[in-house]
């Protein structure tokens, strides 16, 4: 605390956490080895209903839209959802490929990966894409069980 002040920064005593392993923060779970959705989160979409209006879906999607990154290809999963955000689309009657999409999307959330810290010991792999206009990089570290886990999603 002390460091704190000397640096005029403050703390809210109440709202402070020391000595602990684990730390729930913005609907992650964070560890020292891990950082994961929230289980309360993961059992809130579990339970999540069948959205029956457009503001409903909106709340689904801007909800799931968060924790993308644990979902591989989840703006694929997700296209008939967003699909029925159109103008003009049936809220009513979902398609089938809609409710597809709706549970799909569940499933993931409840069996989403936790990502892990690196071992810096080991080698990465960088990989680059480049267009005209956009440069996008991807860094691997493919001994990992983690990463061959998500191939097969």
């Amino acid at each position: 605390m002390e460091l704190l002040r000397q640096n005029q920064l403050f703390a809210k005593l109440s709202k402070c956490q020391f000595g602990v392993q684990e730390v729930s923060f913005l609907g992650y779970k964070i560890t020292p080895s891990s950082f994961g959705m929230d289980p309360l989160k993961v059992a809130a979409i579990e339970k999540w209903e069948r959205p029956r209006n457009l503001k409903a879906l909106q709340r689904f999607l801007g909800f799931a839209n968060y924790y993308r990154k644990f979902i591989k290809g989840f703006s694929v999963i997700a296209k008939p959802l967003t699909d029925l955000t159109r103008r003009g689309a049936d809220m009513e009657n979902w398609t089938p490929e809609a409710m597809l999409a709706f549970d799909k999307l569940k499933t993931c959330f409840s069996t989403a990966p936790v990502l892990i810290q690196p071992d810096f010991e080991l080698p990465f792999i960088v990989e680059v894409d480049a267009s005209e206009n956009k440069t996008d990089n991807c860094i691997q570290a493919h001994d990992y069980q983690f990463f061959k886990d998500l191939e097969d999603i």
